[in-house]
């Protein structure tokens, strides 16, 4: 069995644009872990990784970065 077998895809979205988040949902300083959620995951981007997302059982796992 692979790692990809044991992850259960989640729905989650990354916005290229920070600025357009804020614009859209406001800023909070309590939002600053999903903020550098999506900067970690545009990095691992844009050096060339191939990013996953899940879950495996009840833990969620943010990023699985495979290649570069």
């Amino acid at each position: 069995m692979t790692s990809k077998q044991y992850l259960a895809t989640g729905s989650k979205y990354y916005v290229a644009d920070v600025g357009l988040r804020y614009f859209i949902l406001g800023t909070k300083q309590t939002d600053i872990g999903h903020i550098l959620e999506n900067i970690v995951y545009l990095e691992l981007l844009r050096r060339g990784y191939e990013v996953h997302i899940g879950k495996v059982g009840d833990a969620e796992v943010d990023f699985i970065a495979i290649g570069a």
